[in-house]
């Protein structure tokens, strides 16, 4: 299946929906300017893993970026609860996190992330990584981007 974007509810546009799953209000806000610079999608985003799951289950985002180390629930914890909802499990979700060790990215890759964002991020090759994932044309990676 071909993804395609949502049409906007205020504009009418076609737009592709992000949710960014974050607990670091500096963090947030940097992935939120950032993707003021992209049209093409609309962003909705979480400070605590349990909020980041009521909005997939509620809005059905086209990506989850998920932080891996947030209170209360990790982000480990949150895709396991994501893959095991009906409405969710099919929602890709990255994993975005500081610990770039080898062993880390394999477990990540292993629990189900489609890839893995590593801190501080590459804005660029975030991109690189998202547009390749959501056009079929360019098939995923799922190796680490630094």
């Amino acid at each position: 299946m071909i993804p395609i974007p949502k049409k906007d509810e205020k504009t009418g546009e076609q737009k592709w929906t992000l949710l960014y799953v974050e607990d670091n209000a500096a963090n947030l806000m940097l992935i939120e300017r950032i993707f003021k610079t992209r049209p093409d999608f609309k962003m909705l985003s979480a400070s605590r893993a349990r909020l980041g799951i009521d909005l997939a289950r509620a809005h059905h985002p086209d990506l989850i970026l998920m932080d891996l180390h947030m209170p209360e629930m990790d982000g480990l914890t949150a895709m396991k609860t994501l893959q095991e909802c009906e409405e969710t499990r099919d929602i890709p979700v990255f994993a975005v996190t500081a610990n770039a060790m080898e062993s880390a990215v394999e477990k990540g890759l292993e629990a189900g992330f489609k890839a893995y964002i590593t801190k501080p991020i590459n804005i660029t090759n975030l991109f690189i990584e998202i547009d390749r994932f959501l056009k079929p044309e360019n098939p995923p990676l799922v190796e680490s981007t630094k």
